[in-house]
């Protein structure tokens, strides 16, 4: 099964991306994100180590998903938020 994570270098995305492969190692583990969120970039280590493909992209840009073919189950982190 394949298993798409939005926003899949953040906080959220980067700690299910992580359970979601050592749950199910024979799974396919997409994470998709934009790199916008400084520090996002510092999970792709951890992704490389465990198997985990890392796709940049925004879920704002549909053309960003061309390269993404079926998917098993999509969980949707992908989110901006702010803290004033």
């Amino acid at each position: 099964m394949k298993i798409l994570i939005t926003g899949g270098a953040g906080f959220v995305g980067s700690s299910l991306a992580l359970h979601f492969k050592s749950k199910f190692p024979n799974s396919k583990v997409v994470a998709f994100d934009n790199l916008k969120r400084r520090g996002s970039e510092l999970n792709l280590p951890k992704f490389l180590e465990q198997g985990i493909e890392f796709v940049h992209g925004d879920i704002r840009n549909p053309s960003d998903f061309d390269c993404l073919k079926e998917t098993g189950m999509c969980f949707l982190n992908a989110l901006r938020s702010r803290v004033s």
